[in-house]
């Protein structure tokens, strides 16, 4: 499997102020397929494979259609390796974590008082 570290969490805090910027400048097509990438990229832990047949599965598209698309907004994510990961997800999936460690040593500490 990967050699990254997944990161499970169950929620990430989305900054609609801080995410739309990045679509503004996008097509309808280019703008799906960058929200659909970013929640798989969360939904996974971090990392998605970054194989076009996968890739376009994942966004419903031919492959085609993706490569055509994607071309677009890829320079707004980052190979690492065979996997794809965004900056933004990967900075929100860590602070999530820390959140909840933190959470359960409180709740941990609550328990023994």
């Amino acid at each position: 499997m990967s050699k990254f570290k997944s990161i499970k969490v169950k929620y990430v805090a989305l900054y609609f102020g801080d995410f739309l910027p990045d679509l503004m400048e996008m097509t309808i097509e280019e703008k799906g397929i960058y929200a659909v990438l970013c929640m798989k990229i969360y939904a996974a832990g971090g990392w998605i494979l970054n194989k076009t047949s996968v890739l376009a599965s994942i966004c419903g598209i031919s492959e085609e259609n993706f490569i055509k698309y994607f071309a677009n907004i890829k320079r707004k994510f980052q190979e690492e390796g065979e996997y794809l990961t965004h900056k933004r997800c990967l900075h929100e999936l860590k602070k999530a974590e820390k959140r909840m460690k933190s959470q359960s040593e409180k709740g941990k500490k609550g328990a023994k008082s």
